[in-house]
């Protein structure tokens, strides 16, 4: 079971090779290859997205941030 809107090449080929193509009784000698899989999903709409994992960004020179804090925050701690 895969996240949703999450699809990987190898986990596509996979489920055609598992449980697609023997459902639709189409009889294969050999599995689709990954290169395939790559037209099909392309075809299919799905494009490539890398997502990067532990990236910060820190907004403290927003001006917003900038104004609240001194306008709000300061005059608080003050």
């Amino acid at each position: 079971m895969q996240e949703l809107s999450i699809v990987t090449p190898f986990d596509f080929r996979v489920a055609v090779n598992t449980e697609i193509l023997p459902r639709l009784l189409v009889l294969t000698y050999k599995d689709i290859a990954i290169s395939i899989t790559y037209l099909w999903l392309e075809r299919l709409g799905f494009y490539p997205l890398e997502s990067k994992k532990g990236v910060y960004v820190d907004g403290h020179k927003q001006e917003d941030v900038i104004a609240y804090r001194q306008e709000v925050f300061l005059l608080l701690m003050a």
